[in-house]
């Protein structure tokens, strides 16, 4: 194709687009909101800007390395659990034949299965009564 646009390139330009749209544009409201003093449902931008947000995460009363420590452990305890109990469910899985491995494959599968907003409604059910 000499001279003419190739329709490939386009699309592939337009997804690359689209793919940068939907990761940042969350982002920009989160953004507005860090700096934002009132901004309330109809406004399209906020009336009052404030740092007020970043002072009190940064002052010295903040708990936020307390948080962050605690956030980083628990994710480096649940990755390194999953790894540990993954692993060798998959390999035992993937490559040995047994009796009951398409119940095993059901209750590791049953997770991704079922949508956690049914199990969330299922449990604030059962912790309202």
């Amino acid at each position: 194709m000499t001279g003419g646009t190739n329709p490939g390139r386009i699309l592939r330009y337009f997804l690359l687009a689209f793919t940068a749209v939907t990761v940042v544009a969350p982002f920009a409201g989160f953004a507005f909101n860090a700096f934002s003093f009132r901004w309330f449902y109809p406004q399209l931008v906020p009336e009052e800007w404030s740092m007020e947000a970043w002072r009190a995460i940064f002052s010295s009363r903040s708990s936020l390395p307390t948080a962050l420590f605690n956030s980083t452990f628990v994710a480096l305890a649940v990755t390194a659990a999953s790894i540990l109990i993954g692993l060798p469910a998959a390999r035992v899985l993937g490559m040995h034949r047994f009796r009951g491995k398409r119940v095993v494959e059901f209750a590791v599968l049953s997770p991704i299965m079922v949508p956690p907003l049914a199990v969330g409604m299922g449990l604030s059910v059962i912790f309202l009564r």
